[in-house]
């Protein structure tokens, strides 16, 4: 108890940084007032647009305490946890505490139960047999259709779904983009290239087009499961758990898919193998090509974490998706 009391004091004087030190003393903080002890070790087990995830061992057991860069979304992330959890047959971890940020602990934090496996963003696909990157991508088909079987009355975030239609929710999202890529698109700090920069525009003033389709009625999504948020068996590549939502919502389901393809999903098939299993829209390739593109922007516009080494992708993808639909070829 000394010990645990002696950490949180350290920590007091600490100023609010995301620097290695800095995490790691609100980590044992937050250790100390919620599990009673410091850590016997505390392992940085990766970070994102958002937030900071360590491993930490209490008691000879392993739990996780995770750290948020944006208010609020520590509160958030518990309530779309247990809400997906509660239609998913694949596990999403329990949280065990919740904490505001205060004069002690100037992090919001969740600490959250240790789920075993490894990412698929850890893992090399090309040791795993196609067979079994088959199976995983059925099995997170399967483990996602559990979640998209839950229709809303309304479109929106799952704790405001309030917007008749989709676009009554989506639509202000990408004037954001456009108008933030126009007006700042040209400072270098942001890495959007004039083929980016361009490509936003055309897709923006054809907007109506490429969403011409009609939506289908509003269903619950993680909405950001890519090959970082779920968890695999190292040996067997078996679908252990789910992690990390974001934005939860009630949404065109389509919208769930376009993280399907992002970093090395393809590897694992995980898109293509969603679409054979469950009936898509007819333009399901050109509204993620879309909706992938202007996620990623949105997200380093709300975080300031630039992951510029996916935009290439991003932007060869949705032109190729609008040469096959319209015929056009940007120049």
């Amino acid at each position: 108890e000394r010990e645990a009391t002696m950490a949180m004091l350290e920590y007091k004087d600490s100023k609010r940084d995301y620097t290695e030190e800095s995490c790691k003393l609100a980590v044992n903080a937050l250790s100390a007032k919620y599990f009673n002890a410091i850590p016997e070790e505390a392992l940085f087990l990766g970070g994102g647009s958002f937030g900071m995830a360590y491993r930490v061992r209490v008691g000879g057991e392993n739990k996780v305490v995770k750290l948020f860069k944006v208010s609020g979304m520590h509160r958030t992330q518990a309530v779309e946890t247990e809400t997906l959890a509660g239609h998913c047959l694949v596990s999403f971890p329990r949280t065990l505490f919740i904490h505001d940020e205060d004069g002690e602990i100037p992090f919001d934090a969740l600490g959250m139960e240790f789920m075993d496996g490894i990412t698929c963003i850890e893992a090399s696909p090309f040791k795993y047999s196609k067979k079994k990157r088959l199976s995983l991508a059925s099995s997170l088909a399967e483990a996602l259709r559990g979640i998209h079987s839950v229709k809303g009355e309304k479109y929106g975030l799952i704790q405001d779904a309030k917007y008749d239609t989709w676009f009554d929710f989506y639509r202000p999202i990408v004037d954001k983009v456009y108008n933030f890529v126009v007006e700042e698109g040209e400072d270098k700090r942001h890495r959007i290239s004039p083929r980016m920069a361009k490509l936003v525009e055309y897709s923006y003033e054809n907007f109506d087009r490429i969403f011409e389709e009609p939506i289908g009625e509003p269903t619950l999504i993680h909405a950001d499961l890519n090959v970082c948020n779920f968890m695999v068996d190292k040996k067997t590549l078996e679908l252990k758990s789910i992690i990390d939502p974001w934005r939860t919502m009630y949404a065109d389901v389509d919208f769930e898919l376009h993280q399907l393809f992002n970093q090395n999903g393809d590897s694992y098939y995980l898109y293509d193998t969603y679409k054979k299993k469950y009936k898509t829209s007819e333009t399901v390739d050109l509204k993620t090509a879309f909706y992938a593109l202007y996620n990623e922007i949105e997200c380093y516009m709300l975080s300031g974490a630039c992951y510029a080494y996916v935009y290439p992708r991003m932007v060869k993808n949705l032109e190729r998706q609008l040469k096959r639909f319209f015929g056009v070829k940007l120049k």
